[in-house]
């Protein structure tokens, strides 16, 4: 058969699907990563954001925590204000687990929200 495969992006994905395959209109995505998409028939698509982790998908899941051991870290370090984070954080990890121990227990990068 005379098939045509196309490789999208999941914002192009989430758009088409959104309105029955027509492409027209705007999605956001904000999950793991984050991403804005607004299409036009016959124009050229608007993107904001989709950059990954490491320097953008701002509004993200992985940015928000990301944001969390910032402003905990800040706090506990003296240069933000005290913040109901930190309890927060510390009674989701553990009142007896150590913060950076917690974040870097694996060797990685990325922290894995459990």
């Amino acid at each position: 058969p005379d098939l045509s495969i196309s490789v999208e992006s999941d914002a192009v994905i989430g758009l088409t699907s959104g309105t029955n395959g027509i492409k027209h209109g705007i999605v956001l995505i904000a999950g793991t990563g984050s991403i804005a998409l607004g299409l036009k028939p016959n124009s050229v698509p608007i993107r904001v954001g989709g950059w990954g982790a490491l320097f953008g998908d701002i509004g993200s899941g992985y940015w928000i925590g990301s944001e969390i051991l910032r402003i905990v870290a800040g706090s506990r370090d003296g240069v933000n204000p005290k913040t109901v984070l930190d309890s927060l954080l510390q009674d989701h990890i553990g009142k007896e687990t150590d913060l950076l121990t917690w974040v870097y227990q694996n060797n990685e990068a990325s922290v894995t929200w459990k």
